[in-house]
């Protein structure tokens, strides 16, 4: 049976809203989209639905929220190229969809429309101050991108690539023993981790714990870690291996992590903020800075690398209030939907959606019992 995995298909970023789905959806052979329930509800049900599923033998993707880490907005089961999402992610999109087969379930018909128009301009005005404070977010993180970019100028001055070249070149002579020529394999792009109300979160633990190997690249920012990670997964598809790409919640141009599946390995950035330091048998550290870096560029330029420091991490952490604030408004909204709805209609709605899923499952497998 196949590994559950946990992890992110959309992102706060310095580029605002941002999400993997729209390309992740061209694998799925339909897409449910649960309409009408609470973002917390929303989550309750995916929640259940994918203990159901895992109940049954099936692995089960849980695409977490980067607006509250506990809940989900959406689940995937991968062999029967099925998703589940929330009607909110798809909503941000904009997307359509058409490459596949939508089906809607319309948790809306529990919602009495009576009672939500007694709150109807109190919901407004918090769905208007929910948006205000996410895009002052979006804004503090766009803000914070020139510092982050001036701190890697300045070690990129000083970097040898030359030697960035050499070790790049051994580490691939090392996980690439024998040469084999295949065709291309298939490629995956998601998130580890995501900017939250409660800061950087991220699941690379979880999603590393069954490999063997895994290659911890430190360094400081431009010393050419993700460029090192894009060089290996090119090496893995042209010997016709899969990879998956976790790229940064920060900052959805750059990669933090990518796997080899069939090697059982993983490289993955162990710099802040997703700290990564070796705790098991197979753990190997790889440090850009001392490797490639004169380490005098520190010395030279110490006053401006802590004042970029310093500015970013005051607009991260700005940002991270901004979507604090937002969520907290998200409750509120959830409460007011929660009054509205009949739990009795809700669960008819449950027994629909299950069977509704259900008979797509049998339908593309028949051999589910």
């Amino acid at each position: 049976m196949k590994t559950n995995r946990h992890y992110y298909v959309s992102g706060n970023t310095r580029i605002g809203f941002y999400s993997v789905l729209p390309e992740l959806s061209k694998e799925l052979d339909c897409i449910f989209v649960l309409k009408g329930l609470a973002v917390r509800d929303t989550s309750d049900e995916l929640y259940k639905l994918a203990s159901y599923f895992e109940e049954k033998g099936l692995a089960v993707d849980y695409f977490h929220s980067p607006n509250n880490n506990q809940l989900i907005e959406g689940i995937r089961l991968v062999q029967s190229k099925i998703a589940i999402v929330s009607n909110e992610i798809v909503v941000k999109l904009g997307e359509n969809f058409s490459e596949q087969r939508v089906v809607v379930i319309h948790f809306n018909k529990a919602i009495s429309k009576s009672k939500l128009e007694l709150y109807s301009e109190r919901l407004k005005q918090l769905q208007e101050e929910r948006d205000y404070h996410v895009q002052l977010a979006y804004e503090a993180f766009a803000e914070a991108k020139p510092f982050h970019e001036r701190k890697e100028e300045i070690y990129l001055s000083e970097m040898s690539f030359a030697k960035a070249d050499e070790v790049t070149a051994n580490l691939i002579k090392s996980i690439f023993r024998k040469k084999r020529e295949q065709e291309g394999g298939h490629t995956e792009t998601i998130f580890f981790g995501a900017a939250t109300p409660k800061g950087a979160v991220h699941f690379i633990d979880e999603l590393t714990e069954h490999l063997k190997k895994r290659f911890i690249i430190k360094g400081r920012s431009g010393c050419g870690k993700s460029t090192l990670m894009k060089r290996v997964a090119n090496e893995a598809l042209q010997q016709g291996m899969n990879v998956t790409y976790f790229i940064c919640g920060f900052d959805p141009s750059s990669y933090d992590m990518v796997i080899i599946e069939e090697l059982e390995l993983a490289i993955v950035d162990g710099t802040a903020p997703h700290v990564i330091d070796p705790t098991r048998v197979g753990d190997v550290v790889i440090d850009m800075f001392e490797l490639c870096v004169n380490p005098q560029v520190e010395i030279d330029n110490k006053e401006e690398i802590e004042h970029c420091e310093t500015e970013y991490k005051k607009r991260m952490k700005t940002g991270t209030l901004h979507l604090k604030k937002a969520a907290e408004a998200q409750e509120v909204i959830d409460a007011y939907i929660n009054e509205a709805t009949d739990r009795e209609k809700r669960k008819q709605m449950e027994q629909q959606m299950m069977t509704t899923i259900m008979n797509t499952i049998k339908a593309s497998q028949k051999e589910w019992a």
